[in-house]
């Protein structure tokens, strides 16, 4: 979306550093003509004489405007949005051009992708993925207009899948903070609704234990039979032709399973390897007995591994997350099969709504086929739910001790007043379960997302002298973009004016959905003070006269401008982020 900056808003770009910014610098003269320059070419922008505008460019060009001589300047954004990396699931909520860096979580390359291209994508009225590219270590693709799900998988020379990506196309779940502290989304993992009233579109998709690749879940009371598992799949979903693969379950006596990257190489098929006594329950579909390198956490404290399916800022929750779990309710007027089509419990909420978590079936670890849960008729009252934790435990009889990931229960107590009771209890990792993700407070890049606690406490001084904690300030709107600057610096110049030329920010101003609020952290008051007025007259300006936010490193300040996104309970939505991500979040 093209941003017309002002002419005094120019006149703020003196000395500019653009190396951050990606996009196209339009200049439209007076005299009808118009040069674009591309801004990750620019070295820097500079004025002499307060009229003669100075284009230099990083290879050694130059360009030379007359201020009194240009209509209009206007700022492009790059053509894409770049989703970052370290995931293996990325949330897309509009039609557009996306790219992404082929990391795994823990930030190293995927090693062995020569190019790549769509897996399998849920049908639509126009392909909800295409034009699927990979260079230089980036994959890139396009996404439509439609809601649902679709992977991405990245080939090595000889053809084969060396890794996989889900992209979610939904708007960001909402986060809710249930009493013990967890904050889960407000759906399952691949879901593209939060309300029952939608019925299979907040179902989600299913993983069997440890790894992240997604199948597609089941409905409709289908899929009871060995003959049928996969049907659903082959109906709502296309698969590409190119790769041979397709939706298929392999296994059971004489089958010895996949290590990880034959896993890896069939993303559509439902493993089962041979029983085996004493490893992960007996029945797993990988050949490493205890598998631990494959797991998605541990008891106490849950950490993101490669293999986990959510996306970035968020992981497979421990087994204590689900401890909220006690306080649903099963309720047939609001939650049951009558009014929404399937079974399913409410969340009693901490944030004036409840959550929905409808009672989805996952698929047998015997034959893919659909499990007992909310669509079987044997057991229409059970949710089930992977937790990131797999550990020993004495099976029955106790012949041996086995692994066993944990997964958690959920049943209505009839006669109980309505309340339902949770049940962790060992599970086979050949299951294929949903997933419901919890913030990661433990990833360094997102930790702000965490709620803001201390920072929320910080004392700010205003222009007037007046004095307010941060929490006050950032109340005042759903939303707070919360600008880490400095008058004196070249590159917060540039910000200043793009985020005060920028209509949608403006717009989103002026309809209360969020507020700005300009924070200088430095000790020179007498600078800021001399600048103050400099800033939008719609912003709020603020200095933390203690300069607490930087020594006591409440927030990662190593380079400015830095630009944080937080609700106005303090829990940072996007940290160190750009510009171009916050318009999109307000879209």
């Amino acid at each position: 979306m093209k941003q017309y900056l002002t002419l005094a808003a120019l006149a703020l770009m003196a000395t500019a550093a653009t190396a951050q910014i990606q996009g196209t610098l339009t200049i439209d003269l007076k005299n009808g003509s118009q040069e674009q320059h591309q801004v990750s070419d620019i070295d820097k922008l500079n004025f002499t004489d307060r009229d003669l505008l100075h284009v230099w460019k990083a290879d050694g060009g130059h360009a030379l405007y007359n201020v009194k001589q240009v209509e209009q300047l206007s700022f492009s954004p790059a053509d894409h949005i770049d989703l970052g990396g370290r995931a293996n699931c990325y949330i897309v909520p509009q039609a557009g051009r996306y790219s992404f860096a082929a990391t795994h979580v823990d930030g190293t390359p995927v090693e062995g992708i020569a190019r790549a291209t769509w897996l399998w994508r849920e049908r639509s009225e126009e392909p909800l993925i295409g034009d699927v590219s990979y260079q230089d270590g980036t994959v890139g693709f396009t996404a439509g207009h439609g809601r649902g799900n679709a992977v991405i998988a990245g080939l090595n020379a000889e053809g084969t899948v060396v890794w996989i990506w889900h992209i979610w196309l939904t708007e960001r779940p909402a986060v809710m903070v249930y009493p013990g502290g967890a904050e889960f989304q407000d759906r399952n993992l691949g879901a593209v609704s939060a309300e029952p009233e939608d019925g299979r579109d907040t179902w989600g998709l299913t993983y069997q234990y440890g790894r992240n690749v997604p199948f597609y879940y089941i409905g409709d009371n289908q899929e009871y039979n060995p003959s049928e598992a996969f049907d659903q799949a082959r109906k709502f979903t296309e698969t590409n032709p190119e790769l041979g693969l397709k939706w298929e379950f392999v296994g059971n006596d004489g089958y010895d399973g996949y290590d990880e990257a034959a896993s890896m190489a069939h993303p559509m098929t439902h493993h089962l390897r041979t029983y085996r006594a004493g490893s992960l329950g007996g029945y797993h579909w990988a050949s490493d007995a205890e598998l631990m390198n494959l797991t998605w956490g541990n008891a106490e404290v849950a950490y993101k591994t490669n293999y986990d399916p959510c996306p970035k800022g968020y992981r497979v929750p421990a087994p204590a997350a689900f401890n909220d779990l006690k306080n649903l309710y099963w309720d047939e007027s609001q939650g049951g099969s009558a009014q929404y089509g399937i079974p399913g419990f409410f969340v009693m909420g901490t944030e004036g709504k409840d959550q929905w978590w409808p009672m989805v079936c996952g698929r047998n670890y015997e034959d893919g086929c659909a499990l007992y849960g909310g669509q079987a008729v044997a057991y229409p009252d059970r949710l089930f739910m992977w937790t990131s934790y797999a550990d020993k435990y004495q099976p029955t009889p106790l012949t041996s001790t086995a692994y066993a990931p944990l997964r958690i229960i959920v049943q209505n107590d009839y006669g109980s007043g309505g309340l339902a009771s949770y049940i962790p209890t060992p599970g086979t990792g050949s299951f294929s379960l949903p997933v419901r993700c919890v913030r990661d407070e433990l990833d360094e890049e997102v930790a702000a997302s965490a709620p803001a606690g201390v920072l929320s406490d910080v004392v700010l001084t205003l222009p007037d002298g007046s004095t307010a904690p941060l929490r006050t300030l950032i109340g005042k709107s759903p939303l707070t973009l919360v600008y880490f600057n400095n008058p004196d610096c070249a590159a917060c110049t540039v910000l200043t004016a793009r985020l005060g030329a920028s209509s949608a920010l403006r717009e989103a101003q002026e309809a209360g959905r969020i507020n700005v609020l300009s924070l200088y952290t430095d000790e020179d008051t007498q600078l800021w003070q001399r600048h103050v007025a400099d800033y939008p007259a719609s912003w709020q300006v603020a200095r933390d006269a203690a300069q607490r936010i930087l020594s006591e490193g409440l927030v990662d300040l190593s380079q400015t401008p830095s630009l944080y996104l937080v609700d106005a309970e303090g829990r940072i939505i996007l940290s160190d982020t750009s510009m171009e991500a916050v318009l999109e979040q307000l879209r």
